[in-house]
């Protein structure tokens, strides 16, 4: 019998949550709305938790088991739901009976919605102690602007960091030449309720040498590392990634970037170690070519390579063409030099010189 495709998938990751996952897949079970599937991703227990988690028997239920890499994990239960809509959920949080039946209720009625979330009810484990956690209500228009004030969407987990940072930047030959960065970053835990604890350093030196007039280099090079990984520390990013640092910015949007690498990537690593070439000169191939070679302006060769957690390396090799009105970019990926896939960017020149 051919399995229909549920209207939920449900994605729990859990790493050494044997303290309370029954509680938390009891709770998913129960649900009064039942069209779901339940992706349960062991990521790296080292307790008893993939065991507990195993014991639940029931055919909405997927089992995953991974080794330990929070993000990496989360994005593997996305890449295996089927459902229309996802619904996240951590192992150590209940969810409210009438949950799915009222937010796919709501998300089916309106098709101008594309996230939902709910106040709730927080619950101190060690104290016995609960209070309601209560945010923003109604139609919320603009998200992106509402994070800025408070955080309106409630997941069942809460990360706080607050990490004081330290950054020094060198320019040895002024504001014309190169500039070198050192950030410091170290993310307190239990201070003004943050729960993440991390220490990190990032470097980075970033160049534009001008061979002639038009003919330039930009190069980039930098690294990214963890002297102290707590508590949480996977849910922080490399902030620094992609700082455009070079006084009066690169020549292009593309220089200096990874344009077809997921985030996820690096951010989830350890450390990385990358480094970024462009040439740029007004006639390479396409100025050339008869007929439109008239309409160039520039041309650029983009190299770029990246090691982290799981690449050795990560490369990405591009060409990119500038008229007066747009800029085109075409780029080949590779992962461990085995080819990865291929895109193409685009941007307006319009009103570069307005």
């Amino acid at each position: 019998m051919k399995k229909t495709r549920p209207l939920i998938s449900i994605v729990m990751p859990y790493y050494n949550s044997s303290k309370f996952i029954r509680q938390a897949i009891w709770s998913t079970l129960r649900q009064s709305f039942k069209d779901f599937e339940l992706i349960l991703i062991d990521d790296g227990s080292q307790d008893n938790s993939a065991d507990i988690a195993n014991s639940f028997k029931d055919e909405r239920i997927i089992h995953v088991h991974r080794k330990h890499d929070y993000i990496s994990s989360l994005n593997t239960g996305l890449d295996i739901a089927t459902g229309k809509f996802i619904a996240r959920m951590d192992a150590d949080d209940i969810m409210h009976p009438d949950r799915l039946l009222v937010q796919s209720m709501l998300l089916e009625r309106n098709s101008n919605i594309d996230f939902c979330s709910s106040w709730c009810t927080v619950f101190n484990d060690y104290t016995g102690e609960t209070y309601p956690q209560k945010t923003r209500f109604g139609h919320i228009t603009n998200p992106l602007v509402s994070l800025l004030l408070c955080n309106c969407f409630v997941h069942p987990s809460k990360y706080v960091s607050v990490a004081p940072a330290v950054a020094l930047e060198l320019l040895p030959w002024g504001k014309k030449g190169s500039i070198f960065k050192i950030d410091y970053e170290k993310g307190w835990k239990n201070l003004l309720g943050s729960n993440i604890d991390y220490e990190r350093v990032e470097v980075d030196a970033q160049t534009i040498f001008q061979a002639s007039r038009r003919q330039s280099y930009s190069v980039r090079l930098g690294a990214g590392f963890y002297t102290r990984k707590g508590d949480h520390w996977d849910f922080v990013d490399y902030t620094n990634f992609h700082d455009d640092n070079i006084p009066g910015g690169w020549n292009d949007s593309w220089s200096g970037e990874f344009e077809l690498l997921p985030s996820q990537w690096y951010n989830a690593s350890d450390y990385y170690v990358r480094g970024n070439f462009t040439y740029e000169a007004p006639m390479i191939a396409t100025a050339w070519l008869p007929l439109i070679g008239k309409y160039i302006e520039a041309e650029r060769l983009y190299v770029s390579s990246l090691v982290v957690n799981h690449l050795h390396p990560y490369t990405e090799w591009g060409y990119g063409v500038t008229t007066r009105a747009i800029t085109l970019g075409f780029f080949a990926a590779f992962k461990n030099t085995k080819f990865n896939g291929i895109g193409c960017r685009f941007g307006f020149e319009l009103f570069r010189d307005w």
